[in-house]
Parts: structure tokens; sequence; C-alpha cells
């Protein structure tokens, strides 16, 4: 069971200027995302991403969804953007199967240096990891702390690719 998977946080950003890149959004209707999720705008809402399939992350959620529909002048839900400058530190974990949604299993030192990993949601935990599995890639790897290279779930560093990105 992967019950150690942790929200992605911003890690690093050109001269590490985080309040920069965090802006605020309409939040979508019914929404029900967590801290440090992947959203995307669609008609001008900040709502969770359904999909890595296409070109769709707008940024990462700084808090969890209100519940509250926005507006243009409610802007309730604050993200931070991703751009090629900024450095993600996001939990790692194994294949990921509809027969096994929450390996628990994965550490950082089974990832390579360079290569592009998916995203996944744990089942157990609700949240957004990188995975070893099959789907389209969203991360590249960076590397990790050493002391956090034999730990399940571990965190590691990341950029999101820009094929994976809203703001083009």
């Amino acid at each position: 069971m992967a019950s150690n998977i942790q929200p992605i946080q911003l890690a690093n950003t050109v001269g590490t200027w985080a309040d920069g890149y965090t802006f605020a959004f309409p939040e979508g209707g019914s929404q029900s995302f967590l801290l440090g999720m992947p959203l995307t705008i669609t008609s001008g809402l900040a709502v969770i991403l359904a999909s890595t399939t296409t070109a769709a992350i707008a940024g990462i959620s700084c808090a969890k969804a209100t519940g509250t529909t926005g507006s243009a002048t409610n802007k309730n839900c604050q993200m931070q953007l991703v751009l090629p400058s900024t450095i993600w530190l996001v939990s790692v974990d194994t294949t990921f199967t509809t027969a096994n949604p929450a390996p628990g299993t994965g550490k950082p030192s089974d990832f390579t240096i360079g290569t592009s990993y998916s995203l996944c949601v744990d089942s157990t935990s609700g949240l957004a990891c990188m995975t070893t599995g099959t789907g389209n890639p969203v991360f590249q790897y960076l590397g990790a702390d050493p002391t956090q290279n034999s730990v399940i779930n571990g965190r590691a560093y990341v950029r999101i690719l820009t094929s994976q990105t809203f703001w083009t």
C-alpha cells in the first residue's frame, strides 16, 4: 500500500522566488482536489487534471479545493505555475496497474536520471506521484537527495516536461 505518497511540492525556481510563480484563479465547480495536485484551466476555471494525454498541466495546487465555484472577482484557487524554470519534489512508486493501484514499492534509486516517467494517482492517498508505468511521460527525473534514494515512496527532484504544460 502506497501510504507514504506526499503532495507535489515546488523545490526550486530561478533564484527560488516561489511567490513569483504563485497565481490565483477561479476554482471550477464541484472540485475536490488535494494540496499538491496537478491542475489545468478549463473555460477559465482551475480544475483537477483528468488526464495527462494532452498538454494540460497549468500548475500545482497550493491548497485543497474549496468546493466553491470561483469567479472573476473570487479567484479562490491558488496554484504554482508549471514553467520550464521550476523544479518539483514528487513521491515515486513502481508501476501502477488497474489490478494493483497502490503498490508502495518504488524508491528513487529505481529511476534513471534524465529519463521521463509517468504521473499516476495513488488510490490510497489520492495524491499524484511519479511512476515507472507506461502512461504518457510527464516528469523528467533529475535525481534525489541521497537520504531518499532507498526510501519507499521517497521524494525525487523532477521537471515537468514542456510537452505537458498548459503555458506554451
